[in-house]
């Protein structure tokens, strides 16, 4: 299976690019071979804070996630049983939540996050960047493996290569001599398998005016909020969404703010998910989501999505990533968002594989 690999942004990834050669010249870089940063002080859920010092003698797996990223949800069935299979052995899992957005940085979503997904391992809080800086990471997820002694000794950037990264577990494990013979896991979805096919999709696609671009004649317009009128469907470009009606327009996402609203997208994919929620104001929102201008067929809705009085809808929370599309199908299509005033939009993301 190809993984994706997810930038955060431009200028970020030169930055960081930067800082990692300077490291690099002076012979203290980061990455395999050498030992890992300690972790600075902040917040952990299901867990006291740690250390790198108090965790020598134990194999530590250090993920960075993201909880809207569907790469890394794609991937948390793969940590959470193996932090059930080997942690009795000395393996620690620790997730490195660095959020994207400002709202996925709340504590409380994040806890909602690890609550909902059912993660029990050790989650650190990197809402200021400061374990990603240390690591120089530019991309979620990613896994890295550190032996008992405190070295890096394996590096892995997006997903996929489950198998690979498990028998590291194991390597590491017997070197200390506490790992019985346990056969790999089989792929927990068909997509995992060998015979699965991946196509280069949409790419995500941001909503907020930082990142984003607007199909609408005059893009995100001057002022906070406008009118929007969208272009015709046939006429929207590929990954450019399109707004009808009234909306206000922030960095990071646009705010629905009459009942008439619409956000419109064209992508080619097997899946398409939103990171949305329901607004400041409002603790649950009804979104209805059409797809090519027809409720979601029953065999490519995604979990998120439910039929009410012949309508394909969403109950949007939250801010977290919901699945509006996910079929075994790669097409082209138009998703069609109607939400209620006050939801919130922040990007597009696409499934790729089909088996």
């Amino acid at each position: 299976m190809k993984f994706r690999m997810k930038p955060f942004n431009v200028f970020l990834i030169v930055l960081f690019a930067s800082m990692a050669g300077l490291l690099l010249w002076s012979g203290g870089a980061v990455g395999v071979g050498k030992s890992a940063p300690e972790f600075p002080k902040a917040r952990w859920l299901n867990s006291k804070p740690l250390t790198m010092k108090e965790l020598k003698g134990k194999v530590v797996l250090v993920d960075f996630w993201e909880y809207t990223c569907i790469n890394c949800i794609r991937t948390l069935p793969y940590l959470k049983e193996w932090n059930k299979r080997y942690a009795p052995y000395g393996l620690v899992i620790i997730g490195v939540h660095t959020p994207e957005f400002d709202s996925s940085a709340k504590p409380a979503n994040v806890a909602a996050a690890v609550k909902r997904f059912g993660i029990t391992y050790p989650v650190l809080l990197d809402d200021q960047y400061k374990t990603w800086n240390a690591y120089a990471n530019l991309y979620w997820p990613r896994e890295y493996m550190i032996d008992r002694k405190g070295i890096i000794r394996y590096d892995h950037v997006g997903e996929g290569e489950y198998g690979r990264t498990e028998a590291e577990i194991q390597k590491l494990l017997r070197e200390g001599g506490t790992c019985p013979d346990i056969p790999l896991m089989k792929p927990v979805r068909a997509m995992d398998s060998p015979g699965a096919v991946c196509y280069r999709t949409t790419a995500e696609t941001y909503i907020g005016s930082k990142r984003g671009h607007l199909a609408n004649t005059g893009g995100y317009g001057g002022a906070r909020t406008n009118h929007y009128i969208a272009p015709a469907v046939r006429a929207l470009g590929d990954g450019l969404p399109a707004l009808s009606g009234s909306w206000s327009t922030y960095a990071e996402y646009c705010e629905s703010r009459s009942p008439y609203s619409a956000l419109y997208l064209r992508y080619h994919a097997a899946g398409c998910y939103v990171v949305a929620d329901a607004g400041e104001k409002r603790s649950e929102s009804t979104m209805v989501v059409l797809l090519d201008g027809k409720p979601v067929p029953q065999a490519l809705r995604g979990e998120d999505v439910v039929e009410r009085d012949g309508k394909t809808v969403v109950r949007l929370k939250r801010t977290r990533l919901y699945r509006l599309v996910d079929g075994n199908v790669f097409g082209r299509h138009v998703v069609e968002l109607q939400p209620e005033p006050g939801a919130r939009f922040y990007s597009f993301t696409f499934g790729t594989c089909t088996h």
